[in-house]
């Protein structure tokens, strides 16, 4: 399995909550940052900018998509300079349980915008160190379009059966898509996760560290696996991620133990030992200090009913 299949093997998307909006006219919205968090959009008809971190300006197309993998503060428009006030969480509920989309915008009888929105929440750390936005244009998009198709009906008939597992699985397939298309469309990508993915050394730790988060690893095993010393390989994985190899071998292993925690009911003494542990303690602290709470609250936690958040 190669290395972004194994991150988005434990991604553990969850929560998808969404909306359409046909926007005529003056129109925007502005959504504030939120950690661990991410959006995706699909512009299916018209044209918009999103705008993210009050930085990067990104013109969506039809047929475009964008994911903001970090949960970064963005506003959407439908020109340079329309106001965008907070996105109504309120209307997006209404809309969405009646499965209709939002309007916005004030009308005139002009060209009707559509946009597609699905924010989630996810446990996969490398996202964390991918770019605020990426976007993928219409001629890059492939299979893209039918699974936005795919959303909308979703998004139509809230009452469905199984609705919110089979928009978490489409939004998964939206993100697995969207990450292929932006890496194999970018020749030059200054993101530190994808030189992680290029670098047949750092690459290999990570994938030994995916494969078996169980074995005892040190810093010394993990750069015997790079084939350089411990020194060169702290220095370079630094340099490209942001946190030393043993940090992100943590991270990684918390991931893996929140998704066991979350999706089986297997005893914590057992998590703890799939994830390299063989102190409860020890892996309770750990899992305290990286999740922000002890494993058994995680696991009520996790499986109490998320609010939606709006699109």
């Amino acid at each position: 399995m190669d290395v972004l299949s194994q991150v988005l093997a434990v991604s553990g998307v969850r929560g998808s909550a969404g909306a359409c909006l046909d926007a005529a006219g003056p129109w925007g919205f502005g959504r504030p940052g939120v950690a661990g968090e991410a959006t995706v959009y699909a512009l299916t008809s018209g044209s918009a900018l999103l705008t993210v971190a009050g930085r990067t300006v990104v013109r969506l197309r039809p047929g475009d998509v964008a994911l903001l993998p970090t949960g970064a503060t963005h506003t959407m428009a439908g020109s340079a300079g329309a106001p965008t006030p907070v996105c109504d969480g309120a209307a997006v509920r209404v809309a969405r349980e009646a499965g209709v989309p939002v309007a916005a915008g004030g009308g005139g009888g002009g060209a009707v915008t559509r946009l597609v929105g699905v924010s989630y929440v996810h446990d996969a750390p490398l996202l964390a160190m991918l770019p605020a936005v990426l976007h993928v244009p219409a001629e890059r998009a492939g299979p893209l379009g039918g699974m936005v198709g795919a959303v909308e009906r979703e998004f139509a008939d809230p009452g469905a059966p199984a609705s919110s597992f089979v928009l978490d699985r489409l939004v998964d397939l939206l993100q697995a898509h969207v990450l292929r298309g932006w890496i194999t469309g970018t020749p030059i990508i200054d993101a530190a996760w994808w030189a992680v993915l290029r670098d047949p050394q750092l690459s290999a730790v990570v994938a030994s560290i995916h494969d078996r988060p169980d074995l005892p690893w040190t810093a010394a095993g993990l750069a015997e696996v790079a084939a350089m010393s411990k020194s060169t390989l702290h220095r370079r994985f630094l340099a490209a991620t942001g946190m030393n190899p043993v940090g992100y071998l943590t991270r990684w292993r918390m991931s893996v133990a929140a998704n066991r925690l979350r999706d089986l009911d297997e005893p914590v003494e057992r998590v703890a030992r799939a994830v390299g542990y063989t102190s409860v303690f020890a892996f309770t602290r750990a899992f305290h200090r990286e999740r922000g709470m002890p494993p058994s609250r995680f696991r009520r936690f996790s499986r109490e009913p998320r609010p939606a958040a709006p699109a």
